[in-house]
């Protein structure tokens, strides 16, 4: 089928799905020119459903330093807002502060929208459930599911080093980042964790943490790719006494991770990756940690 026709087909197939008129997704790669210094691009990349059928599109920003490369990844995950209605309402995920600071070191970096985030095509596929009774395991592989993607994807692309990786997540994409480790991704060398963790309806309250740090001990059974978790004292999405449960619970069961519980940043701690200055927070225990998995 030629190209354009495709789109206009995921276009209309996108209307029916979400209401979004006169869009439509173009054909998996970039999608026009790199701008600025850091080469910033859109992309495209392919998300293959179980079920089969033409795949979703998700929109992805990328990076990349002067050269052809190959360059090693830094794959970045985006979190969840605590409203569902502020999804699609997202701006195309972009964490150009942090993204400097791997671009500046040599690496590609790629921040895909998963299903159901801004102009991402799909249903949402990743809701925990009721704050009663959270199924944070299952949205934490509805996540993974879609980071593989992203995965499988650019480890094909001739400008990346496809067996030098670091998976990066924050919030909701932290949560999604260890759940793809404990798959033991090929090309992955080890994996960040920003504030990782689901199930914040309200500052300060998660629900469910018991059911939470089971998933986590689930996960950290199975896990052998290492991890450095990143927590801030004033976190009212994953508060202190929350993410060091939940950290324990994950070493407790095998899970190679270490975790840094860093003194408040600005308002809300949940920020610190996202925001320019916690860049030269976060940075000196994020640099000897990549070079010990024999990342630059």
């Amino acid at each position: 089928m030629p190209v354009r026709r495709r789109a206009v087909l995921i276009g209309l197939a996108g209307v029916l799905a979400d209401g979004r008129a006169g869009w439509a997704a173009p054909a998996a790669g970039p999608d026009g020119p790199e701008r600025g210094p850091l080469r910033e691009q859109v992309w495209w990349i392919p998300f293959h459903r179980a079920e089969g059928g033409p795949p979703l599109m998700l929109v992805t920003t990328v990076y990349r330093p002067p050269g052809v490369g190959p360059f090693p990844l830094a794959l970045i995950n985006h979190g969840a807002p605590r409203e569902d209605s502020a999804r699609r309402g997202m701006e195309r995920m972009r964490f150009s502060a942090a993204a400097a600071w791997f671009v500046g070191r040599g690496y590609a970096v790629a921040v895909p929208a998963r299903r159901g985030y801004a102009r991402s095509e799909g249903e949402f596929a990743e809701a925990r459930g009721p704050c009663a009774a959270p199924r944070y395991a299952e949205a934490g592989e509805a996540s993974a599911d879609d980071i593989a993607a992203a995965l499988g994807f650019f480890r094909a692309r001739p400008f990346v080093s496809a067996d030098r990786v670091v998976l990066v997540g924050q919030s909701a994409g932290g949560w999604g980042v260890l759940a793809l480790a404990a798959r033991s991704p090929p090309g992955v060398r080890c994996a960040l964790n920003f504030a990782g963790g689901r199930g914040s309806p309200a500052p300060n309250i998660v629900c469910g943490p018991d059911r939470l740090a089971e998933a986590a001990a689930a996960l950290g059974a199975r896990t052998r790719l290492p991890s450095l978790w990143i927590y801030t004292e004033n976190d009212t999405y994953q508060p202190p006494a929350v993410s060091r449960r939940v950290s324990e619970a994950y070493t407790g069961a095998g899970g190679p991770a270490r975790y840094l519980l860093l003194p408040p940043f600005g308002t809300e701690g949940h920020d610190l990756f996202r925001a320019r200055e916690g860049v030269a927070i976060w940075a000196p225990h994020v640099g000897p940690f990549l070079r010990a998995a024999g990342l630059p």
